[in-house]
């Protein structure tokens, strides 16, 4: 069984929570929050999470579905940032040990309650349920733990989708803050999905999605966006 954290997540928030004044806001304490532009290729790859996500749990496997999802909380850091910004890299997973805490399921759900790796300093939890029927996928997940430099991260992942061979309804949603270097980046993100239609490996190929997601920098500069992105195959 594949367990899989995405601890690496808190290293690229090091390097983001000093991003924001330079491209223009307030600065210092105000509160402005400026449009931001949408990143499509970060959408349509959290897109492919859910899908690979919602496969794995129809298939039993709710505590790697699970440890999957976890990539759509640290991928919302880049859904939307200053216009003519370029996404932010996604980060990797590091394989992780499950040794702490409640890690039960079923045939047709799990229930984590502090499921996890208490291994010092990259210790890890998750709380919340998942659950499949009928190509149904709920899931609402919280996701806490910290790294070697300091860093600690808290974030959930909520999402309601039906899923076929061929095809994602429904919607997911995160929001969570990374404090890196003393300093905090939070987001907020959603994504509906509307008969989007994916190919074998996941990636969306027709259908739309329809995008609200805002991100917060420890410079107090903020940003927001919304946007409807129609797949058409570009970049599978």
């Amino acid at each position: 069984m594949k367990k899989l954290m995405a601890l690496a997540m808190v290293m690229t928030a090091a390097a983001l929570v000093g991003c924001g004044d330079d491209t223009g806001g307030t600065g210092g304490g105000g509160t402005n929050t400026p449009n931001g532009d949408v990143s499509p290729q970060v959408a349509q790859s959290n897109v492919t999470t859910s899908v690979t996500a919602s496969r794995t749990a129809i298939g039993g496997d709710g505590v790697s579905a699970a440890y999957q999802l976890s990539s759509l909380g640290t991928s919302a850091l880049g859904l939307v940032g200053p216009a003519g910004s370029q996404p932010q890299s996604e980060n990797g997973q590091a394989k992780q040990a499950l040794q702490t805490g409640v890690c039960e399921c079923d045939a047709t759900s799990c229930t984590f309650e502090d499921c996890g790796d208490d291994a010092n300093p990259n210790n890890f939890t998750i709380n919340g349920t998942i659950s499949w029927a009928n190509g149904n996928v709920v899931a609402d997940l919280r996701y806490a733990g910290s790294d070697v430099s300091g860093s600690t991260y808290d974030f959930g992942v909520v999402m309601n989708v039906t899923v076929t061979e061929t095809s994602i309804d429904g919607s997911v949603e995160s929001d969570g803050s990374v404090t890196a270097q003393g300093a905090n980046v939070s987001w907020d993100s959603s994504i509906q999905m509307n008969d989007v239609q994916f190919n074998s490996s996941g990636c969306p190929t027709s259908g739309s999605i329809d995008v609200d997601a805002s991100v917060s920098y420890a410079s107090a500069q903020s940003y927001s966006g919304q946007d409807t992105i129609t797949f058409d195959g570009s970049g599978c």
